[in-house]
């Protein structure tokens, strides 16, 4: 937190702060698992509670999304619904203790549903 606080401060010093949010958010996406086995680590679920920023909750589901990298696609949408139920466990995992956490992690399980429904129907249509 005390990095992130001192990140946070230099970049509005420097007229950066706009920005900022969204690559400390970049940044911390690739953390451990917490000792729960949850993602991200309770370190950053503690700076996402904190921070209270949409902008680093952004930055942080893009740094997971484009983690991914390049993958293989099987027909049909059974990839994505497979992550967005490992998110949706997070969630759960996070809800109690560090709820804007568990909504972040229930959008990143939104968008994969999304990404799911959206190459099954790619594949009816092919």
């Amino acid at each position: 937190m005390a990095w992130v606080n001192e990140a946070r401060k230099r970049a509005a010093d420097a007229g950066r702060g706009s920005i900022a949010d969204y690559m400390i958010g970049e940044m911390l996406s690739g953390s451990p698992p917490g000792s729960d086995g949850a993602w991200p680590h309770e370190a950053v679920r503690d700076v996402v509670e904190q921070v209270g920023s949409e902008r680093l909750e952004s930055g942080i589901e893009t740094g997971r999304y484009n983690a991914r990298g390049i993958h293989w696609r099987a027909p049909g949408g059974a990839q994505e619904f497979a992550l967005a139920a490992q998110y949706s466990e997070f969630a759960e995992k996070c809800a109690d203790q560090w709820p804007r956490t568990a909504a972040m992690l229930r959008e990143i399980e939104r968008k994969y549903k999304g990404e799911g429904r959206w190459h099954e129907a790619r594949e009816e249509i092919d």
